[in-house]
């Protein structure tokens, strides 16, 4: 990962190559990235009177954030930037940076220079999560848009509250970091059982993602169809509809569908949702959308689960001290006030020591390992 002390060192030396001329040369910053979406984002953030070092932080940050996202390794936005630095030390009183050929040593063997966001234990609102190592894996290669990374991702497990839709909080967390994809999330809940049709949750689906102008006609009017009386046949065009909301937005998309394995089995949504994931497993759609289904329970019949699926089980009874302990050391370390470790693993014991076993395991630990942490930096 890509430290913050070393981004302080990289920003003032970039400042430098910036303002050779006296003015800021964002010019060569863009023509060095020469990434999509660099420059727009760029000007957003660092407005034309912003000084050679808030253009330089801007651009760091840009660079970091847009990422591993279509991009073979070693040739990142970031990778592209500091390369270009690399060519301007010592010319024109740009200083040398003596850390900065191992950084780029370590971006063209394909470090993450993100990845905190995979290890972090606290999440948006400081919700804790101290395990799920194989869901922080797939969810990196997710986002990284890795090849080998299985397109569709199920997450399952015996009873409630053991923390299947609180996966859901990492992968907005990863939103809000990466910014490089977006989430459309939708849950059964208890009572909507009937609620949802296969109609219905294209609808919604589609309603999270489109920005079609009014006058795209939808299947639903072109074939009149009835919400709450679907057809088989119709099955396909609403798969393509929402396949084609995510082209039309020019996004990645993570559809996030938790608890439909309860649906109404006249409803035709398991079906729809069964076709959804043959476009994202075996079609184009693949490309830019991913499928996250929690709690789904019935087979995917059109999919080669065994090569194109990936399973995420959580089990709260697998949460060790070791685990406990690295989440309350980060949490020091964050508030710049750290403990020793033997301090913090005899404290993560008792934690663990005192959690009840039954269902109630991980809600339980979620409850008291923020207030045990803000103790420990009083």
């Amino acid at each position: 990962m890509l430290l913050q002390g070393e981004i302080d060192d990289i920003v003032p030396v970039l400042s430098q190559a910036l303002t050779q001329t006296g003015v800021v040369n964002r010019q060569w910053l863009i023509t060095t990235v020469a990434t999509d979406g660099f420059s727009a984002e760029l000007a957003a953030r660092a407005p034309a009177a912003a000084t050679g070092d808030e253009v330089g932080a801007a651009a760091v940050d840009i660079a970091i954030e847009l990422g591993w996202a279509g991009f073979p390794a070693e040739r990142t936005p970031l990778e592209r930037l500091l390369s270009g630095l690399q060519l301007q030390q010592g010319t024109g009183g740009v200083a040398p940076l003596p850390i900065l050929p191992a950084i780029v040593s370590r971006l063209l063997n394909g470090e993450d220079v993100r990845e905190p966001i995979w290890t972090s234990n606290w999440l948006r609102f400081n919700e804790p999560l101290v395990d799920r190592s194989g869901l922080r894996s797939q969810l990196r290669g997710f986002a990284r848009r890795d090849r080998d990374a299985r397109p569709i991702l199920r997450i399952e497990g015996e009873g409630s509250k053991i923390g299947k839709s609180h996966s859901i909080e990492l992968m907005h967390f990863a939103r809000e970091k990466y910014r490089t994809f977006k989430i459309a999330e939708l849950t059964l809940e208890e009572g909507q059982e009937t609620f949802y049709t296969s109609v219905t949750l294209a609808q919604e689906i589609v309603a999270r993602i489109d920005t079609a102008p009014p006058s795209l006609e939808s299947p639903v009017t072109r074939h009149n169809l009835n919400p709450q009386k679907p057809e088989k046949q119709h099955l396909p065009h609403l798969s393509n509809w929402i396949t084609q909301a995510v082209s039309r937005s020019r996004e990645h998309w993570w559809i996030i569908l938790d608890k439909f394995g309860a649906a109404s089995r006249t409803s035709l949504t398991r079906e729809l949702i069964d076709l959804l994931a043959d476009d994202v497993a075996n079609g184009s759609a693949g490309s830019s959308l991913r499928l996250i289904l929690i709690d789904f329970t019935a087979p995917l019949t059109r999919v080669n689960e065994k090569k194109r699926v990936a399973y995420d089980r959580p089990n709260p009874q697998d949460i060790t001290s070791d685990e406990i302990k690295n989440a309350l050391k980060a949490f020091c370390e964050r508030a710049q006030k750290p403990r020793p470790d033997a301090e913090l693993l005899e404290r993560a014991k008792a934690i663990l020591a005192a959690l009840p076993t039954d269902h109630t395991r991980l809600v339980r630990l979620n409850d008291v390992l923020l207030p045990a942490a803000e103790e420990l930096t009083k």
